[in-house]
Parts: C-alpha cells; structure tokens; sequence
C-alpha cells in the first residue's frame, strides 16, 4: 500500500510529536526523585538592650525580629520607659545597642566638679550625650552630633547629602558622604540606622 508524501509527513511529524513528549514526561517524573536541599538556618541576632528597661543586657533574638519584639524578650519596658521617642516597629540589626529612655529624660550634659566660670563655659560647650539609635532619614543636624566622632561639620554634610539626594535608601549609602569612609562607617554604625 503506497503513501502518498502528504501521508508519510504527517506520519513523521506524528512520530516526533510523540517522541518529543514521551521525552517530557519522562524528565518530569526524574525531576519528582530529585530532592532540593534546605535553606540553612539564619543566623540569631544580639542586641545590647538598655536604659528603662526590665531585664538590661545582650538579647539573642530571631532576624527579622522588631524593636517591640526584642523588648518583650528582655522583660519589657519599665514603667518610666518613654517609647514614643523610639521606633518600635523597626526590625533590629545585629550588633546594634539599643537605649530605651526614661520618659521626661534629657540628654546629658557633662559637668565637671569645678564651680565657677571656667566649668560653666565647659559645661556650655560639652555636646549632649547620645541617647539611642538615630534614623538617617529623620535626624537632625544637632542630633547627628550626638554620635560620637560627627562634629558639626560633619553633621552638615551628611543633612545636606540627604537634602540633595533624597533620603538614604541604605545605611551603607552614607559613604557617599565627604569625610566618611568605610571605617567611619562601620564606627557609626552601633548609632545610626536607615528604616
């Protein structure tokens, strides 16, 4: 019985077609065998809690954990505790301190133990002591220099950088900041934070 060559090509195509699949479904059932291995663990993150808080210290807490959640961890917050000057909703950052302050509570000023003109000028010129983790995008000039190694200069440039660029996408974007390079960055970093 003769062919003719329309027949013989859709039978060749019928042919391809099945090998084709018969190809597919075969790879997909080895693919069923195939185990994918786990994701491994996350690491922990330590936190160094302080300030009007229950139990102060070292907390070892989950990444992706929040402030809010770091807190109950260590006890809670005292009852003095002022939380509405701290974001409690930001998720923490290993290695980062923590200062949860007291409701009514100043920043510091350093006085020596010399009364007179000479302390009172001193007195008068100590900037404040930093008080907890400051937000990039929100801090002012004068709260920048609470860090310890900004002066007003640098204070300056980096209120300026984020005027002119916006606001900081990343923490590590402040070393596009004159004066600040990656040793700078990494001294800062306990005090400074990007949400």
């Amino acid at each position: 019985m003769g062919l003719t060559i329309r027949q013989r090509l859709a039978a060749l195509v019928l042919l391809i077609l099945l090998a084709v699949g018969g190809i597919l479904i075969f790879i997909q059932d080895s693919r069923r065998g195939i185990e994918f291995p786990v994701a491994a663990e996350e690491k922990p993150v330590y936190i160094h809690l302080s300030g009007a808080v229950q139990n102060p210290g070292v907390v070892k807490v989950a990444p992706g954990t929040r402030v809010f959640d770091a807190l109950k961890q260590a006890g809670g917050a005292l009852s003095e505790a002022d939380l509405d000057r701290i974001n409690l909703a930001r998720f923490v950052e290993d290695g980062e301190q923590l200062y949860i302050p007291k409701k009514g509570e100043i920043a510091a000023v350093a006085v020596t133990a010399n009364s007179g003109t000479k302390a009172k000028r001193r007195a008068k010129t100590t900037k404040p002591q930093w008080t907890g983790p400051l937000d990039l995008n929100t801090a002012t000039a004068s709260q920048l220099e609470t860090v310890p190694g900004i002066g007003p200069a640098l204070a300056g440039r980096i209120v300026e950088y984020r005027k002119q660029h916006g606001p900081f996408k990343t923490y590590e974007e402040l070393d596009r900041v004159n004066g600040i390079g990656k040793a700078t960055l990494e001294k800062f970093r306990p005090y400074l934070y990007v949400k």
